[in-house]
């Protein structure tokens, strides 16, 4: 097997370790738990490398220990590269190592690169020592996910010396399989000659993939909200009361009145007035007639009543 493949699989391999650690499974040695775990959570169907490929690459790298062909021990020095929640720190070039792109420009340590739909890119990285020591760089690693970064090197041999003003060339290649945004860590393990101390610089590199009619979709230019204007206070009344409008004034409200017509009272208005003030002394002539059974005789009178 070859050598980048071989570092692929490994790095393949410590993200799978870093989600047992995320998951509380970091505990589990047995070959067939971890091959569930793998296949069935972690990749689920996705494109990836079988478990046994990410075994036989830690093995390689000293990150894992393979007992009876079904006993896995993860090793203490899996850890040497930093994975997770990486601090401001981490990012930062520092001890005289710069990281930088030949294409683009690092913010807060990130790439954004934006790329057609089913395209291929490549970026230069370089890994320069501007300090007056020699700095060994120790390894590197792509925590990539799914997404499909992989990393070209100069040199496939490492550690590797790199003594003051020597550069040293690292390609990322990512090819866009789809539409969304995907994203990448890189993280470089590097030691002063003066220590056996190791420090950590990590790059992330992000890839914001449009097809072609999303582009002609999206913004030319940043959106500026509409101005809001002015509020301007409305202007201040004086009410005065007690008095009579203007003789023009009440003209006006004389001949726009419309005149209502008489109403006349029914003629057992009054009835009902002292029917629902005294139902029980009030007597109606009425309710005999309601109260008998209903028959062919009284039945207008019914419902007249």
């Amino acid at each position: 097997m070859p050598q980048k493949p071989i570092r692929d699989c490994r790095d393949f391999g410590l993200e799978f370790y870093v989600f047992l650690e995320k998951t509380r499974r970091n505990n589990i040695i047995e070959r067939g738990a971890l091959d569930n775990i793998y296949n069935g959570e972690f990749r689920n169907n996705k494109p990836g490398f079988p478990f046994s490929a990410i075994l036989y690459g830690l093995s390689r790298f000293g990150k894992v220990r393979v007992k009876h062909g079904n006993i896995v021990f993860f090793l203490k020095k899996i850890h040497n590269l930093k994975w997770s929640q990486p601090t401001r720190d981490d990012i930062a070039d520092k001890n005289g190592i710069e990281i930088y792109s030949s294409d683009h420009q690092f913010k807060d340590g990130t790439i954004s690169l934006r790329l057609d739909n089913k395209s291929e890119h490549t970026e230069h990285l370089y890994i320069e020592n501007t300090g007056n020591v020699m700095v060994r760089f120790m390894d590197c690693a792509l925590l990539r996910g799914l997404a499909d970064f992989s990393l070209d090197f100069e040199h496939n041999r490492y550690p590797l010396d790199l003594p003051p003003g020597h550069i040293h060339k690292i390609d990322v290649r990512y090819t866009a399989c789809g539409v969304g945004v995907e994203s990448a860590m890189l993280a470089l393990e590097f030691q002063l000659q003066t220590s056996f101390t190791s420090f950590y610089i990590v790059r992330f590199i992000e890839a914001k993939c449009k097809t072609t009619q999303g582009k002609k979709l999206c913004d030319t230019a940043p959106n500026r909200p509409r101005s809001i204007p002015a509020w301007t206070p409305p202007a201040k009344a004086t009410i005065v009361y007690s008095q009579l409008p203007e003789e023009d004034m009440i003209e006006k409200i004389q001949k726009s009145q419309a005149p209502l017509p008489d109403y006349e009272l029914p003629d057992d208005l009054n009835s009902l007035i002292l029917a629902l003030r005294y139902p029980a002394s009030y007597c109606d002539p009425r309710q005999s007639t309601l109260k008998a059974p209903l028959s062919i005789n009284n039945y207008a009178e019914n419902l007249f009543a």
